[in-house]
């Protein structure tokens, strides 16, 4: 997999329309999460739509 380019997909996240949306619950390390949500908030931009752009990605990375 390639290297991901933290403000290439920061900048895809804020050009993205919002697409439609459906819940999912997962689990994951509480720390890592607290720093990936301050992360974000300092970017001005959703935890989710990160997720969404890397799980994109990733996708079409693994198909290629």
């Amino acid at each position: 997999m390639a290297k991901i380019d933290s403000k290439e997909l920061v900048k895809k996240v804020r050009e993205k329309e919002k697409p439609d949306r459906t819940n999912f619950t997962f689990r994951f390390n509480a720390k890592l999460m607290e720093s990936f949500k301050s992360v974000c908030t300092k970017q001005n931009i959703t935890p989710t739509a990160v997720l969404e752009e890397f799980m994109e990605s990733f996708t079409k990375d693994m198909k290629g």
